[in-house]
């Protein structure tokens, strides 16, 4: 795969700033935007499980029984937990204690805006390395403003963190392709395990990544074939219809030429004899 050029400090810097005017944007149009059915389940189950980090702070070896883990944690049971613990700590800390939001439920909400902002600054950065820094910006922007992505945004679900988290996994891909070692393989490893605790359709990305890796192997064996096989041999031209009908030029050695001389000459040495016998004739009668 071809390499590209580093990303500047300046880059990082960019993506950073499209991040936090992102998660600006989504926290000053939350304010009206309705709670969804699915954030009343998550809601109930992030209190459990902010219970339960709370109990694992005061009594430790109380809140690692077996039957208080699983009073905690069998609610909302088949949904990965990742990112409802997001949920449960963002309003324990940022809410509870540091009472940074004018409702709690943008508490709830805040770690799926704060995600939904790395996954614009992603797209610039994946964007930039891949062709320019136009390209990163003007993906970054284009998919910021998609209406679904910016509604499921503000919501505290899975939608829009599963998106990121995804987005990394393929990019560690990408870059593992592109820079080889060992770094990228293994970022490529965690992230899609933090994409399988965020949401089951993360399940699809080895059907894709494999099936990406299976076509470069292919290609790659197509274009070294012929390669391997070395130069093809030309055969000469055929001559053509109209060259092969002109007549050969004759040989003064080919019997042909030799058998056209001999009569030619003797056609010539019989007209000499008949001119000097018929010459001979008019002299004797004039004597």
């Amino acid at each position: 795969m071809k390499r590209t050029a580093p990303l500047a400090p300046a880059d990082g810097l960019i993506a950073i700033a499209l991040a936090a005017a992102y998660v600006a944007l989504l926290l000053a149009t939350a304010g009206d935007l309705g709670y969804a059915r699915d954030e009343g389940f998550y809601f109930f189950a992030a209190n459990r499980y902010g219970a339960w980090f709370q109990a694992l702070l005061e009594a430790p070896r109380a809140a690692l029984r077996p039957e208080v883990v699983d009073a905690a944690w069998s609610v909302n049971h088949e949904h990965p937990g990742l990112i409802k613990s997001l949920f449960a700590l963002s309003n324990l800390l940022l809410q509870k204690r540091l009472g940074l939001f004018a409702m709690e439920g943008t508490s709830y909400r805040f770690p799926a805006m704060a995600l939904s902002g790395a996954g614009v600054a992603l797209v610039y950065l994946w964007g930039t390395q891949a062709r320019d820094r136009l390209a990163g910006a003007s993906a970054a922007v284009l998919f910021a403003m998609l209406p679904r992505y910016f509604y499921h945004a503000h919501l505290a679900c899975f939608d829009a963190p599963i998106v990121t988290v995804w987005a990394a996994c393929a990019y560690a891909y990408w870059r593992s392709l592109r820079d080889g070692g060992a770094l990228w393989p293994v970022l490529t490893g965690i992230t899609f395990g933090l994409a399988l605790d965020t949401k089951h359709n993360s399940w699809f990305l080895p059907i894709v990544c494999v099936a990406h890796a299976v076509a470069l192997e292919l290609r790659e064996r197509i274009v070294a074939r012929p390669e391997a096989a070395g130069p093809r041999r030309r055969t000469p031209p055929r001559p053509s219809r109209r060259r092969r009908e002109e007549p050969r030029a004759r040989s003064p050695r080919s019997p042909r030429w030799r058998r056209s001389a001999r009569s030619s000459s003797t056609r010539s040495g019989r007209g000499s004899g008949a001119t000097r016998s018929r010459a001979c004739a008019s002299t004797r009668r004039s004597t």
